[in-house]
């Protein structure tokens, strides 16, 4: 299996929140938003794209 570790694209946005959404989704102390928090993240100045990375 290769597995290849690449930028995220705004095409990833939708599937990378769901990952996080289901990350969370049985962690007792979350709130069950973090997948909102990763959306506003990336449309602050402070988001920087070349640290946004998944895996292929």
């Amino acid at each position: 299996m290769e597995i290849i570790i690449r930028e995220e694209r705004i095409k990833d946005y939708e599937l990378s929140e769901i990952v996080v959404k289901k990350a969370f989704r049985n962690v007792e102390q979350s709130d069950h938003k973090e997948h909102y928090l990763v959306s506003r993240l990336r449309k602050t100045n402070s988001f920087i794209p070349e640290l946004s990375i998944v895996a292929d």
